[in-house]
């Protein structure tokens, strides 16, 4: 048994500040990654859709 936690009270206060700024980050860049996914495979099926339909290269940002 650890002769600290004899000593020290267990904390039971919330999360940090910069714990929370951490969590915040990583929730941003996960949903940016998801948003730029999602943009990539729009593009993706407008482009094979220009091929398939106008037999050419189309700019699938129309």
């Amino acid at each position: 048994m650890n002769v600290a936690s004899f000593l020290n009270a267990p904390r039971t206060e919330a999360p940090s500040p910069s714990t929370l700024a951490l969590l915040r980050v990583e929730a941003s860049v996960l949903t940016q990654a998801l948003i730029a996914s999602a943009i990539e495979s729009v593009l993706a099926f407008r482009f094979m859709r220009g091929l398939l339909l106008d037999g050419g290269f189309s700019d699938p940002r129309k």
